[in-house]
């Protein structure tokens, strides 16, 4: 047993090596947190970020002034009070830190701060900036390693594991042991599962209830268990990072098991597919069929042109034109900021709003699944295509057959089928589809509403009577055009964290041609 354990137990030693090296030449990424001193009537806190940009709003009253005109402040956006001085204050991290000041200029008046939300924030660091770069440079040096190695097939294996157990260890040790723990007891249980002549569709449901609750207990510890507490120490720490994805593989693997679909996997195939680097934490979501079945015997140099090229691609897409084109448009510009402070000014800003953060998503979202296929060529596998011109989809079916290909084809394999096949209801099958996929995304009501909302948008496209209306060039550019205002829609609800304000926003953008008109 030590025998066969020793590859793994070697690598595991190697990557806390790494570790410890990593630790020494990077930076805390923790963040973002905010400290605040109130001292003479004044407030003043410092928020940190590393690699992230963050909208807050900050609630607060000034007791003992006169007028508004009495209070200054340092560091927002935006500042508005009612005739109680009860005032709200919008601010953007959009670097390493931010200081925010409010101080009364009368004597005796004082600040009380009643709350700090959180209304929206971007990926957490390693997605951006130069943790972005410093990820995929450090992947990009792995390469000559698994070049070398990769017609060891065991070998190669073993390294690419190491490699993303170094990463997610270096990131997050303590997600990371949970995380090993949790695959390999379902590993366990998978082979008992598979060899087993007693298989139940009970015992399957059980299994994959409990792999999704703890898997999604993970991804929103915070939110679940700490929500009473201001100062969650050390648990902090705790910040899963891609578990949505191990999520989907390992419910896969489970139905692959208990269907009879799956050769028995050895626990190297098993993390290699589970654990493989340049899908680890934004997909695309590989099924363990074609993962291996795509996998080349040898690594050529069309293979390294082609992913040097894809990663090129994606790079330049996100630091040129999401980073320095899009998120000018809708940051710097104080577009974000007059939306969140007043969704109900000008109709048209809401809008540009909702179709900027739409364009951000996309481009951003493309840029990472440019990286990891090109990535993944270079570590000798051919990975699918994730996004396939969306925004030049005639119709919302067309649009979830283009976007986010490798989630949504899962999703409509494993969860539309079943729910048709059992309800007979093409619309009740739509829906719980698409509802899926939003809570796949977050335990939010802003992400449930999202999946309704498209749900019902294809339920209503699969009743509606299309065919009546000839086949021209004018049905497909307004189809597109249609489409694309549908789905703009649909990011006031997931672009902004404050349920209330998000419906504020998605009406607004609803309503914008009448009250442009009046």
């Amino acid at each position: 047993m030590i025998t066969k354990l020793r590859p793994l137990i070697t690598l595991l030693a190697l990557a806390a090596v790494l570790v410890g090296v990593w630790s020494i030449v990077t930076d805390d990424i923790a963040g973002p947190e905010v400290q605040g001193i109130t001292e003479d009537g004044r407030w003043e806190a410092e928020f940190e970020g590393r690699g992230a940009t963050t909208d807050y709003l900050v609630r607060f009253s000034v007791d003992g002034i006169d007028t508004v005109d009495d209070i200054r402040t340092r560091g927002f956006t935006a500042v508005e009070c009612d005739a109680s001085f009860e005032c709200r204050g919008h601010a953007t991290l959009a670097g390493d830190s931010l200081r925010l000041v409010i101080a009364p200029t009368l004597d005796g008046a004082t600040v009380d701060v009643d709350g700090i939300d959180n209304v929206r924030q971007t990926r957490q660091a390693p997605f951006d900036g130069r943790w972005l770069s410093r990820l995929f440079l450090l992947a990009l040096a792995f390469v000559p390693i698994i070049v070398l190695t990769h017609q060891r097939v065991a070998l190669s294996q073993w390294l690419l594991i190491g490699f993303s157990v170094t990463v997610l260890a270096a990131l997050q040790f303590g997600f990371t042991v949970i995380l090993l723990g949790i695959l390999l007891a379902f590993y366990a249980i998978g082979r008992w599962y598979r060899q087993s002549d007693r298989r139940s569709g009970r015992f399957v449901l059980t299994w994959l209830a409990v792999t999704a609750l703890i898997l999604l207990i993970l991804k929103n510890f915070k939110a679940i268990f700490l929500v009473s507490f201001e100062d969650y120490g050390a648990l902090a720490l705790v910040l899963p990072l891609g578990t949505s994805y191990f999520l989907i593989r390992l419910l896969d693997l489970q139905l692959r098991w208990h269907r009879g679909q799956l050769e028995d996997l050895t626990l190297r195939r098993y993390l290699v597919y589970v654990l493989f680097p340049p899908t680890l934490v934004a997909g695309p979501i590989e099924l363990v069929d074609t993962f291996f079945k795509n996998r080349a015997e040898r690594i050529t140099r069309d293979d390294i042109g082609d992913g040097a090229m894809r990663i090129t691609v994606g790079v330049a897409k996100k630091l040129v034109i999401v980073d320095g084109i899009l998120a000018g448009l809708l940051f710097e510009s104080g577009l974000w900021s007059r939306i969140v402070t007043d969704p109900t000014g000008d109709p048209w800003d809401v809008v540009r709003f909702c179709l900027l953060a739409y364009l951000l998503a996309y481009l951003d979202f493309s840029s990472y699944s440019d990286i990891a296929i090109g990535l993944s060529r270079l570590f000798g596998h051919t990975i699918g295509e994730n996004f396939r011109w969306p925004i030049f989809a005639p119709d919302l079916a067309e649009f979830w057959r283009r976007w986010h290909i490798s989630l949504s084809g899962w999703a409509f394999r494993n969860v539309f089928f079943p729910v048709i096949a059992t309800t007979r209801s093409q619309s009740a099958a739509l829906v719980v589809t698409l509802l899926t996929i939003g809570l796949w995304h977050d335990l939010a009501l802003t992400w449930v509403t999202w999946g309704l909302y498209h749900g019902i948008g294809m339920a209503v496209l699969a009743w509606w009577p299309w065919n009546l209306v000839k086949e021209s060039r004018f049905r497909t550019i307004g189809g597109i055009v249609l489409t694309n205002l549908y789905v703009a829609g649909g990011f006031a609800f997931v672009s902004i964290r404050d349920y209330s304000l998000a419906w504020t926003v998605f009406w607004q953008f609803v309503t914008a041609p009448v009250r442009a008109l009046l």
